[in-house]
């Protein structure tokens, strides 16, 4: 299935991207540090899965709070752990950022990306309103995700009033526009099955490659790249050219819509990458630096 194969694909990513970003952060910012503050499975809900993990700069106190990274794992919507961004948390920490990943409600869970929306916020009002305990800054915060949680972070961060600003969002090859005949191509039915579980819609194959067929209104409502507008936050984005899990056509409506709009972004190309983004080192160091400019500029 659409989904099983993104497991085995994020599986192959994991120390390609942990090894990229560990570049970004420890270059970046600050001194390495010995020793973190850690606060696990902090409950922002009622649900099992409405948990977040919390660490901190060991100099963060009440006289110097930190910005939040805050961290959305992947998984295709059905899978995943908030501990799956654990191979960033030291070097979020070191670059003098509170590094904050949360779990979220699945597919099986019987939610759709409006529930996972929901999760999302209410973890920012547990920050928000746990900040002091935290030593939290909570004026803006930068929002990180990948593949899936690529998308549930553009999506936040385009369509949502959030109760923290979002002064900058960086996506791994998210899915930004489910419309995208090349991405219905691309996955066929089990793509479609897969986005309409998350969708909470009944679209066949047939009607979706039919020409001037009309989509349901989640299908727009839930596609990042329909939400963007002129005061958006900007977006640090990358995708590969070979990827054959998210369309890099997906990549192109995102620039020509954040160029519309003139929203600051930086989309970084792997020419000659699949979804794990591991065949471009050349790229890799454009991203990295895309990365760490956007980072100190809007939030640190």
């Amino acid at each position: 299935m659409y989904y099983l194969n993104l497991i085995v694909e994020k599986r192959k990513k994991v120390v390609f991207f942990s090894l990229f970003l560990s570049v970004v952060f420890i270059s970046g910012c600050g001194e390495k540090s010995s020793k973190e503050i850690r606060m696990n499975d902090i409950a922002y809900g009622n649900h099992p899965r409405q948990t977040m993990d919390i660490a901190l700069p060991p100099h963060a106190d009440e006289q110097h709070k930190v910005p939040v990274v805050f961290c959305i794992h992947g998984g295709s919507w059905s899978s995943g752990d908030k501990k799956d961004f654990e191979w960033i948390k030291e070097m979020i920490t070191n670059a003098n950022c509170a590094y904050v990943s949360i779990n979220y409600r699945l597919l099986q869970d019987n939610v759709t990306y409006v529930q996972m929306l929901q999760d999302i916020e209410a973890a920012i009002v547990r920050l928000k309103t746990c900040s002091e305990d935290y030593h939290l800054k909570t004026d803006k915060m930068c929002i990180i995700g990948s593949s899936a949680g690529g998308h549930l972070a553009m999506l936040y961060a385009w369509s949502e009033e959030s109760p923290v600003e979002i002064a900058l969002v960086a996506s791994r090859v998210g899915p930004a526009d489910f419309t995208d005949p090349e991405q219905i191509r691309l996955n066929g039915v089990e793509h479609l099955h897969q986005i309409n579980l998350l969708l909470g819609t009944q679209v066949t194959l047939s009607q979706a490659e039919s020409v001037g067929f009309v989509f349901p209104e989640a299908w727009y409502a839930a596609s990042p790249v329909y939400h963007i507008k002129r005061e958006s936050p900007p977006a640090v984005l990358a995708y590969g050219e070979k990827d054959a899990l998210v369309s890099y056509s997906n990549a192109l409506i995102l620039k020509n819509k954040l160029e519309e709009y003139d929203v600051d972004h930086r989309l970084i190309s792997f020419p000659n990458s699949g979804h794990e983004l591991n065949n471009d080192p050349d790229k890799l160091e454009e991203f990295r630096q895309a990365l760490i400019l956007f980072l100190r500029t809007c939030l640190l």
